[in-house]
């Protein structure tokens, strides 16, 4: 238990003589607000301390801070790439998917030409087994957009509870 340090009379009296001269400032504010020239003074007064609360809010390290608001926006921005990738890879698969459709068709085609009945539970289940299929390049886009997500989301999460 540490023991406890009484103020000298001196430190009494000098604190009190500090609150009794900060109640009178503001009571001169207060009397001073009717008047014009103090009223432009203290509204510049509320503007200045308005400009410079607002660009510590950027200058902190809360959620609006400038660096979490980079940080966030990078994040969004590789989130963006990832889907960029996700939909090249999907356009190069579905070309992909479109070639070999086509192949299939002309197969059965030439199967109908050729008078014969083709298959169709065979057709579905071949369509449906390789339509399932994806290319390497496809999941790892997919992969590489949960990942940016959950690292996105992940950032948001820490910051608003900061």
């Amino acid at each position: 238990m540490s023991k406890r340090n009484r103020r000298t009379p001196e430190q009494i009296i000098a604190a009190t003589a500090e609150k009794l001269n900060a109640m009178k400032q503001k009571q001169d504010i207060k009397a001073a607000k009717s008047h014009p020239a103090a009223v432009f003074i203290l509204d510049a007064l509320a503007k200045a301390e308005k400009d410079e609360r607002e660009a510590k809010k950027g200058l902190g390290s809360g959620p609006q801070s400038f660096d979490n608001r980079m940080r966030a926006h990078n994040f969004w921005i590789d989130e963006i790439a990832a889907l960029e990738d996700v939909a090249h890879a999907t356009v190069d698969n579905a070309a992909a998917n479109k070639d070999w459709l086509k192949s299939q068709l002309a197969a059965v085609i030439e199967t109908i030409i050729e008078g014969e009945e083709p298959d169709l539970d065979h057709i579905k289940t071949t369509i449906e087994a390789n339509m399932e299929i994806g290319s390497v390049e496809l999941e790892a886009a997919n992969y590489k957009l949960q990942t940016e997500r959950a690292a996105r989301l992940d950032f948001k999460a820490g910051i608003s509870t900061a």
